[in-house]
């Protein structure tokens, strides 16, 4: 199930619904962050992500209808609108189990 996908380009797609900050920011233009992450509570590893970029909304139907059948929404709301981040920074790192007392 994806909640966002990157393309090949790098952009950053997105569901998000009605009222959400990233989708005022997203019909100003206005540069955001997205930020991922995994972590393995068993072994104690994992990743963090943060995209930062100009949003915008993604509103031509034919896009919106593609992103909506690939994009799963994991919260329990409607989430009827799609954003994309055209990415300029990308920052992240990755959690590695250390040596007991390290």
């Amino acid at each position: 199930m994806a909640h966002h996908l990157v393309e090949d380009g790098g952009d950053v797609v997105i569901r998000t619904h009605t009222g959400a900050a990233l989708l005022g920011r997203a019909a100003m233009g206005e540069v955001v962050a997205y930020e991922a992450d995994d972590l393995d509570p068993v072994t104690g590893t994992g990743w963090s992500v943060v995209v930062t970029g100009t949003a915008s909304r993604v509103v031509y139907p034919v896009e919106l209808a593609h992103y909506r059948a690939v994009l799963t929404p994991w919260a329990d709301t409607e989430m009827e609108h799609v954003v994309r981040i055209r990415t300029d920074i990308v920052t992240g790192f990755r959690l590695v189990r250390g040596e007991a007392g390290s």
